[in-house]
C-alpha cells in the first residue's frame, strides 16, 4: 500500500513515542473521515507485533474496529472494569491495574471518551494512543482526554478516493474544508416535505437518525405504524421488530453491548409488567444462532437508575428504527436517513459539528429529510 508523506510521518512518530519509556503516556492522533487513520493503526500494529489492547467506547464501535483492522477489539468497559450485580444493580470494579503495562492501548472513536473514563485508562499504567476525529460531538459527561487538548498528530489530507464520495465531500465542507458544489444525487440526497410522503424511503433505510428524543419517539411510532399497520397499537413487541439494547450485558457472549441492534423472532409477555421473553438474532453477529432472553422495554429510551426485580440476564431495550445521533456515534450503517429536526441550531460551529457527526454515520447512502414548517 502506498502511504502518503503525512501518513509515513505519523507512523514514525507513533512508533518512536511507543518505544521510548520517557515519552508521555498519551498521544492523540486526530483526522477527519477519509484521512487514513485506520491505515495508520494497521501499520503501527504490524510494527509492534500486536502488543496492543484494542478498545473503543461502545460495542458497535469495537466491532467496527475489529472488522477494519482485523484485530480483536473490545469495549473500554470490558477491558478495565468488572461488573457485579449487587441488589439487582450493576456495580463496576476497576481491574485496569491487572493489565500488562508494557502493552499499548489503542482507543478508537476517542472523541466519545469522557474525563472519568480517561482517568481510569491512565490508571492502567499503559501508554494510550487516542485515535479520533476532533470535529465529532463531545462525550456525554465532563471532560474529554482527546478533545480538551490539541492533537499531537493532525491528519489534514483527505484522500482523493474519499473525496470521490459525495457523502465525504459534504462532510469535508461541514468541517471547513474546500467548498465545491455538492452533488445532491445518487448516494447523497435531500428531501423537504411531510413524513407521510416518505414511506418507501423509511423502508429503504437501515437506520434513521435524528437529534431530539422527542423526534426519535415519534419516528419509531411512525415506522411501526407503517410496518405493522394492524398490530402495532396493541402489541408492544412483534416478531420482526428491531430493538436497541440500552445497557451492556456481560451475561452473554459476545457481550450484548449498549447500542447493539437486535432482531426479534418471537416475543411473549411474562406477567402483567414483564419482563418479555424474547427470541432474537444479532445482526452484528450473523453466524450466531438465535438467543432466548428476558427483556424490559423502555418506551422513553431510558433505563431507570434502579430497576429492581430483574436478573443479570435481563436486557433493557427500546425500539431501534430511529436513534439519536449521539446514540449512534461510533457506529455506521450502509443506508441512513438523517431526519434533521433542527437540533443544535445556534452557534454555527455546534450545528456543523452535529451535522458532520450525523453525515459520517452513512457508509454508502445518505438521505437527509427536513419537514416543511
Amino acid at each position: 500500500m502506498q502511504l502518503t508523506t503525512q501518513q509515513d510521518q505519523a507512523i514514525s512518530r507513533i512508533l518512536t513515542w511507543a518505544r521510548d519509556p520517557r515519552s508521555p503516556q498519551i498521544l492523540r492522533l486526530s483526522g477527519a473521515a477519509g484521512t487514513g487513520k485506520t491505515t495508520i493503526m494497521k501499520q503501527v500494529s504490524d510494527q509492534l507485533t500486536d502488543r496492543i489492547y484494542w478498545v473503543a467506547p461502545t460495542g458497535r464501535a469495537a466491532n467496527r474496529l475489529s472488522l477494519s483492522t482485523g484485530k480483536g477489539a473490545t469495549t473500554i468497559h470490558n477491558l478495565i472494569y468488572k461488573a457485579e450485580m449487587i441488589w439487582g444493580e450493576p456495580q463496576f470494579q476497576f481491574i485496569g491495574d491487572t493489565l500488562d503495562p508494557s502493552f499499548l492501548i489503542v482507543c478508537d472513536e476517542a472523541s466519545m471518551v469522557n474525563g472519568t473514563m480517561g482517568d481510569d485508562l491512565r490508571a492502567t499504567g499503559c501508554k494510550i494512543l487516542y485515535v479520533g476525529d476532533g470535529f465529532q460531538l463531545p462525550p456525554i459527561g465532563e471532560g474529554s482526554p482527546f478533545l480538551d487538548s490539541p492533537p499531537d498528530i493532525l491528519l489534514t489530507e483527505v484522500h482523493r478516493q474519499a473525496l470521490d464520495s459525495p457523502i465525504l465531500a459534504y462532510a469535508t465542507q461541514l468541517r471547513g474544508g474546500p467548498r465545491s458544489t455538492v452533488p445532491w444525487t445518487g448516494s447523497l440526497r435531500q428531501k423537504v416535505g411531510k413524513w407521510k410522503d416518505w414511506e418507501a424511503d423509511m423502508r429503504w433505510a437501515d437506520i434513521i437518525i435524528t437529534g431530539k428524543n422527542q423526534s426519535r419517539e415519534r419516528l419509531n411510532d411512525l415506522y411501526r405504524s407503517l410496518r405493522f399497520p394492524q398490530e402495532f397499537s396493541h402489541e408492544p413487541i412483534l416478531p420482526g421488530e428491531t430493538l436497541i439494547n440500552l445497557r451492556n450485558n456481560r451475561a452473554y457472549y459476545p457481550m450484548i453491548t449498549n447500542g447493539e441492534l437486535l432482531t426479534v423472532t418471537s416475543s411473549h409477555l411474562s406477567g402483567h409488567r414483564g419482563p418479555w421473553d424474547l427470541v432474537f438474532t444479532r445482526p452484528d453477529y450473523p453466524s450466531l444462532p438465535a438467543i432466548s432472553a428476558p427483556a424490559q422495554l423502555h418506551m422513553d429510551g431510558k433505563v431507570p437508575n434502579t430497576f429492581s426485580g430483574t436478573s443479570r440476564q435481563t436486557l433493557h431495550t427500546t425500539y431501534g428504527y430511529c436513534v439519536t445521533v449521539h446514540k449512534f456515534q461510533g457506529s455506521q450503517a450502509p443506508r441512513v436517513i438523517l431526519y434533521d429536526d433542527g437540533f443544535a441550531y445556534g452557534r454555527a460551529t455546534d450545528r456543523n459539528r452535529w451535522l458532520y457527526t450525523a453525515v459520517t454515520r452513512a457508509s454508502s447512502d445518505l438521505l437527509i429529510i427536513r419537514e416543511n414548517n
